[in-house]
């Protein structure tokens, strides 16, 4: 189980339990670099749970802007630029309405 406000990703109360593959370096979600797969898992975020059978997260540095993955097998999402990713959770309150399975790239 992963408390990710424990380990300084977030403010919020998330926490992660799973099968988990890590290899990453950073000291907190802004300047995370590295891989991190997840498999049977469920994302509890403020007493709300999330459930999901894998998820593959990739951050890397790429002609000096951050590229960032996220794959499961119900989203498929890249995003790169300068930002920081602690950020995106407010930049992204609209997908709360875009219906699973659907392919979106950024």
């Amino acid at each position: 189980k992963l408390n990710l406000n424990k380990l300084g990703f977030t403010k919020d109360t998330f926490s992660l339990i799973g099968k988990f593959n890590l290899d990453f370096e950073g000291s907190n979600i802004d300047n995370f670099l590295g891989s991190a797969k997840l498999s049977d898992a469920v994302l509890t975020a403020n007493g709300q749970h999330l459930s999901f059978d894998s998820l593959n997260i990739h951050s890397t540095i790429f002609n000096n802007k951050k590229l960032l993955s996220l794959e499961s097998n119900e989203l498929e999402a890249t995003i790169n630029g300068n930002f920081k990713i602690a950020g995106l959770p407010d930049a992204f309150q609209f997908f709360k309405t875009v219906r699973r399975n659907r392919r979106c790239r950024y």
